[in-house]
């Protein structure tokens, strides 16, 4: 990318360069305007050189440095155990520190380049990979348990939550004010299940909810909210004896509750699928 000439000083932040075109916009159409309007300014005057100069001031230098190794410090730990035979629990939790973090972010080009003899304006939209210039901490835990009920039932469930921090904006590099890296992972998710493995002989099933939060997504592709969404799914098996055998027969997604994992991603629906396993053991 350094034959583009966006690193080092010769970029602006997208934020800032779209500011600046609406009040660029905004300006010019003041000179529009009949003679006698308030709001006119003559194209010419000082009055709009002056403003002109307020209004490219609007536009931020979004310095990015050259690519290094990213550097990451990682604190885990966790508990796993069983309880009279019954109860099965596990948790962990983590904490990590990313300083140099690798992302991409869009940026504007100040000055023309060129691609295979193609012409590239100053103004371009760019999206280049760059270490940011912020020390970033995300963290989280995550809990299961499992539990064993009489005639072979077993109902269980997890929990897991993940977030991150930034330094307060006050903090932050110029041009990194509304800076995202991007983790594109909901806060909050929930999965909980019931199962039996022998409701009558030869006969297994298990039925499983699964939640998570609104959150916000990031990509190349495109950039909004993701809606929450609840699905249910369900499974029935049944035990071939004879030929040491399992057909199962699930349901995604069983109400049919239609979904968006990513942005600009397909909406996922109701899937059926039938497996067939073969254990010689």
């Amino acid at each position: 990318a350094e034959q583009y000439g966006i690193y080092e000083g010769g970029a602006w932040s997208e934020v800032s360069y779209l500011s600046y075109l609406d009040s660029l916009s905004g300006l010019n159409s003041r000179t529009e305007l009949a003679e006698t309007d308030a709001l006119y300014i003559d194209p010419l005057s000082q009055d709009y050189a002056e403003a002109l100069t307020d209004v490219e001031a609007l536009r931020i230098t979004q310095t990015l440095e050259y690519i290094k190794p990213e550097k990451l410090q990682t604190f885990e730990i966790g508990y796993k155990g069983i309880s009279n035979k019954k109860l099965f629990l596990d948790a962990s939790f983590y904490y990590n520190i990313y300083n140099d973090f690798i992302n991409q972010n869009n940026v504007i080009n100040k000055e023309a380049t060129s691609h295979k003899g193609v012409t590239i304006d100053a103004g371009s939209v760019w999206r280049p990979y760059f270490n940011a210039p912020i020390k970033i901490t995300s963290y989280g835990f995550a809990a299961s348990a499992e539990y064993l009920l009489p005639r072979n039932w077993k109902v269980s469930g997890n929990y897991t939550y993940n977030d991150f921090s930034l330094p307060d904006v006050a903090d932050r590099p110029l041009g990194f004010e509304n800076y995202d890296p991007g983790f594109n992972t909901p806060t909050n998710k929930i999965n909980m299940g019931i199962a039996n493995r022998k409701i009558v002989k030869n006969v297994s099933a298990a039925v499983n909810v699964r939640w998570q939060n609104e959150h916000y997504f990031s990509s190349s592709f495109g950039e909004g909210t993701m809606p929450s969404y609840t699905t249910v799914d369900a499974q029935v098996g049944y035990k071939l004896s004879s030929m040491k055998s399992t057909i199962k027969l699930g349901v995604s997604n069983l109400l049919k509750n239609e979904y968006r994992t990513n942005y600009g991603g397909p909406f996922i629906g109701r899937m059926i699928h039938m497996t067939i396993t073969y254990d010689q053991f």
